[in-house]
């Protein structure tokens, strides 16, 4: 079913009204799938969630790199002082001066599993990493200098029409401190930056959770010609994941 509705949509995509026929006939059954897997994630995150943290904080103490919670784990962490109650997965950063490859390496050692990486010109501008422990995700996302008034850091978006290999990056600007202190989140220590209440802003009409600025990645293009004038981005899913523009 998932190949005929990806293969449908795909056969529709430049027909506008043909393609919203295929979303009102097969949106439903997506749903419904959604939902299912939606719960799934539910479950095993509310049995191995705690695990994995303590044995990423762990591996970071370890490693002595300095890491933080981010978006909505520092949400839970300030609010709930622990997992918020639909999370099915773990937000973390730290600043891209932290990082190194031993990082990779040693959250293999201590039983993680390296999903992919996502890169903005090999790293240079913009990276995020997704590694699982026992069914649950944990991202790194890295934080990167003011390009223009806050430091930064990039979610890379899955857009259906750009392919399954195919991501497109965002800048997010947020007011982050570089020093961070320590919180109670389920009875684990856990860093958070200094001023977490203070990036923490609940928006109830965009149900944002941060007080950001977000921008399509603008910088540093890597090819000349640009289909349709839109910026896409491909992602080569090697460990050394490079983003070059369709």
């Amino acid at each position: 079913m998932d190949k005929l509705i990806k293969s449908a949509k795909k056969a529709l995509a430049g027909h506008s009204s043909l393609y919203g026929l295929a979303g009102f006939v097969f949106g439903p059954v997506t749903r419904r799938r959604e939902r299912k897997e939606k719960a799934r994630k539910l479950k095993i995150f509310q049995e191995n969630g705690l695990d994995a943290l303590k044995a990423f904080v762990d591996c970071m103490e370890e490693q002595k790199v300095r890491y933080t919670l981010a978006f909505g784990s520092i949400l839970g962490a300030i609010r709930e002082h622990g997992f918020i109650k639909h999370d099915i997965d773990i937000d973390t950063a730290m600043w891209i001066d932290d990082f190194n490859p031993g990082i990779v390496s040693a959250l293999e050692k201590a039983g993680f599993t390296w999903v992919f990486s996502h890169t903005v010109d090999g790293g240079k501008l913009g990276r995020e990493d997704t590694f699982e422990y026992h069914g649950v995700r944990i991202d790194i996302f890295y934080f990167y200098p003011a390009i223009d008034k806050l430091p930064y850091c990039c979610d890379f978006l899955w857009m259906d029409h750009l392919g399954p290999h195919s991501r497109l990056p965002r800048r997010l600007e947020i007011p982050v401190s570089h020093e961070r202190r320590k919180v109670l989140f389920e009875g684990i220590e856990v860093y958070v930056p200094d001023n977490a209440e203070a990036i923490i802003v609940v928006d109830k009409d965009k149900e944002m959770q941060y007080s950001v600025v977000e921008l399509l990645f603008k910088t540093d293009p890597i090819a000349d010609e640009v289909k349709s004038n839109m910026q896409y981005f491909i992602i080569d899913y090697a460990k050394d994941a490079a983003i070059a523009m369709l």
